[in-house]
């Protein structure tokens, strides 16, 4: 075939581009703070091509009438991130509308397939550019598409069937069953997503009083640590004492929160209360088992004083099923709880 030969002759341009827009797609999305699972590309290989050609009954004249020789794929973790990538695609590239499809509207009923495909070339504006000159004329597409129907769709791809029909009749009930599951799923995270956003809104808005009556988890912790003095005053007397600063760093809050809920610190008001009557021990157990690890410390992290509650929390119940959560340490854990004891028994004050 003619167009093969062709092809053949143009491959390191066709993987030039192919890089090309892999590099800039994820420069534009990086701009605009947007998140995503995973982008892919691909150039067509000889026999993929050689197929298409043949499927469309040798219809094409031209190369660049083949819309999809260089192919991008952005997979998004959530529904509504589709249409916030398509967006910013559509105002950076030509869109070539009358080939491009919206299969989440056209296949409404075929979940795998429900996935935004743009045919794209560089605009005037780039092409006025050395870099993209060579690319004039040559169309290429950006697939986007969420994990969950990514995941569907490579499933059906591997299985070798590309829709209901080709499945057997027996099967297709099946077909239907998990496909609906994964679109319910897909519905499912985008409903959470969106009431968590409403919860952290919620959750920025209250006072400081009212935030004390609020369960314990990763949103009430982070805005009670921001606001509260007496945490505050635990870090920075600390940090005096270490003649160490406090930074920004936050550690693995999910160790914490599993630790305080393993001993009953599971809202904000049981949290305060405890940080209140441990903040001596807090802060003479944690100074002395920082000297005591001989380190050389650049900062100390701003959630320093629920890291050592949550410590002081595991040796009190000489909990070593939990230990292992601060093992960095130098000290062993049999160490950590007789220096704990000692401190306990010293009730001294900084």
């Amino acid at each position: 075939m003619e167009l093969l030969e062709i092809y053949k002759g143009r491959i390191d341009l066709y993987k030039n581009l192919e890089s090309t827009i892999n590099s800039l797609v994820r420069t534009l999305l990086s701009k605009e703070k947007i998140q995503y699972h995973q982008i892919t590309t691909r150039v067509k290989t000889t026999s993929s091509l050689k197929k298409k050609i043949i499927d469309k009954n040798y219809k094409y004249d031209d190369l660049n009438q083949i819309t999809d020789i260089v192919g991008l794929r952005i997979i998004t973790y959530y529904e509504d991130e589709v249409d916030i990538i398509a967006d910013v695609i559509s105002k950076e590239f030509e869109i070539d509308l009358e080939n491009s499809i919206d299969k989440r509207q056209k296949e409404l009923d075929r979940f795998g397939y429900k996935s935004l495909h743009y045919i794209c070339k560089f605009d005037k504006g780039r092409l006025g550019n050395r870099e993209y000159s060579d690319y004039a004329d040559i169309p290429f597409e950006i697939q986007i598409r969420t994990i969950l129907q990514h995941s569907w769709a490579e499933i059906e791809h591997d299985i070798g069937y590309k829709g209901e029909r080709q499945i057997p009749d027996f099967l297709r009930r099946d077909f239907y069953r998990i496909a609906a599951l994964l679109e319910s799923a897909d519905i499912g995270f985008q409903s959470i997503k969106e009431k968590l956003s409403e919860y952290q809104a919620k959750v920025e808005s209250l006072s400081y009083e009212s935030l004390t009556q609020e369960e314990l988890n990763l949103v009430t912790l982070t805005k009670y640590m921001e606001e509260s003095n007496l945490v505050q005053r635990i870090n920075e007397t600390i940090s005096k004492e270490m003649q160490v600063p406090i930074g920004d760093g936050v550690g693995n809050l999910d160790h914490v929160l599993e630790i305080f809920d393993k001993y009953g610190l599971n809202n904000i008001q049981a949290l305060k209360e405890t940080l209140t009557a441990y903040q001596n021990l807090i802060i003479n157990f944690t100074v002395r088992l920082y000297k005591r690890e001989n380190a050389n410390y650049h900062s100390l992290g701003k959630y320093l004083a629920i890291h050592s509650l949550a410590l002081i929390k595991i040796l009190e119940n000489s909990d070593k099923s939990t230990a292992n959560y601060y093992s960095d340490s130098v000290l062993s854990f049999q160490d950590q709880e007789k220096m704990l004891k000692e401190v306990k028994a010293s009730n001294k004050d900084l």
